[in-house]
This record gives structure tokens, sequence and C-alpha cells, in this order.
């Protein structure tokens, strides 16, 4: 049985989720938002590690899945990201929990089926795929997807591997690289009964008619009978 943890760090709300898979069965345990606030960065930071401490200490996941950083809108937000999933991943070690990361198309592609899958369509399968009651909230479907992410591959490679065949798919490539385009051939048109020059109408219906057809047997036989009777009549 495995129990895992899924984070989506921030800097002002980080989102955390717990599911349970045993076998093929995938059992919704627990989620939640840990909002850090305003202050200053120490403050938030240790808020952060003591909420996941507390998640950590109550349901004992055996397993944790943290999402890549993949976008900021500046250096300082990328920082603070930084420093988020930097104390995000040592309340994980401090409890000799594995950690496995992921991409964020990555998830998007393990449970959407799709890299560029919206949050809004994220949030909805993981209530279908979890069969929630309710939202749990944007962080915490976040968080909850990156645990599934992780719970679909043992080593963290399937999802990935399914993200860059699909990729390729969707770009028309197979499996061994680019496909060379095949030439381009011009189709051949039969030319309209309106368009055709009537000179050359006349002259093909012509052709036609006067083409010999095969000779039907009973022709010959007539032929033959004709001119031997004649034959005989001249010569009495």
């Amino acid at each position: 049985m495995r129990r895992i943890l899924g984070i989506d760090p921030g800097s002002i709300k980080t989102g955390w989720g717990v599911i349970e898979i045993e076998g093929s069965r995938v059992t919704y345990l627990e989620s939640g938002i840990l909002r850090l606030g305003s202050g200053d960065m120490s403050e938030r930071l240790l808020i952060l590690h003591r909420g996941l401490s507390d998640v950590i200490e109550r349901l004992k996941p055996t397993e944790c899945a943290v999402e890549e950083v993949f976008l900021a809108k500046n250096f300082q937000s990328a920082l603070k990201l930084g420093q988020a999933r930097g104390v995000a991943l040592l309340s994980v070690g401090g409890a000799s929990i594995p950690v496995k990361e992921f991409a964020a198309k990555t998830v998007k592609q393990a449970i959407c089926g799709q890299g560029q899958a919206t949050k809004t369509q994220i949030q909805n399968m993981v209530i279908r795929i979890l069969n929630l009651p309710d939202n749990p909230g944007e962080d915490a479907a976040d968080a909850l997807g990156i645990a599934l992410c992780a719970g679909y591959s043992k080593d963290g490679m399937g999802a990935e591997a399914r993200f860059r065949l699909s990729s390729r798919s969707r770009a028309g490539h197979p499996k061994g690289g680019p496909s060379r385009p095949k030439p381009r051939t011009k189709p051949r048109t039969k030319p309209r009964p309106g368009n055709q020059d009537p000179a050359q109408t006349k002259n093909q219906t012509q052709t036609r008619q006067s083409r010999p057809g095969p000779a039907r047997p009973n022709e010959h036989i007539s032929d033959h009978i004709s001119d031997h009777t004649s034959d005989h009549t001249c010569d009495h």
C-alpha cells in the first residue's frame, strides 16, 4: 500500500493532498491549503514548515511528490517560489520520505491526457477520479493531481514517457522521429462534357464507330452459305 503526499508549493499559499493506493484502487484521504500570509518571508516559510510537518506527522505518507518550478512572472517571484520549494523538500526530507519531482506538463498529461490542460480541467478530473463531493480548491486540487501523477508511475518515468509520446503523436511524428513529407501528386481530372472541343468530340465519335467489332460466329456461317448457294446457281 502506498500513501502519497502531493505538494503544490507557493510563497503565499501552498496546496497539499494525500491519497492512498492499493492495487488499482485509489482512495482520497485528506487535502488542504496552507495560507502563509503576506508578512516577512522568514515568517511565511516557518508557517509552511510547521504546517507540512503537522500533515506528515498525522497522515504518515510513505512517499511525496512536488511540482517543479516552471513559470515565474519575474526574478523575485522565482526566488520566493524556490525558497518555498526548499522548505517543502526540507520538511519531507526531515521525515526520511522519498520525494519525486514532476514538471507541470507531465502532471497535466497524466491527469487530463494533454500537456496544455487548464486549471479548471485539472480540478474537474481530480474530482472525478477521486470521487470528491466538493471542489477542494485550486491549490489543493493541483496537489492531489501531483500525487496522482506519482501514483500512476512508481519511478515517475512512465508519465514523462507518456507525455513525450503524446507530444510526438500530436506533432504527427512516428516513434523513430519526424517523417519525410510525401510528394504531392496532381490528381487527374476528367474533362467536363461542356468544356470539350466539338471537333475533337466528333473525331472521337467517328473513331469509335469505325472500329470493327468482333465477328459473331453466325455471321461467318451465313456468309459462307450465301456464297456457296450463289456459286451453284451460276453453274446451273
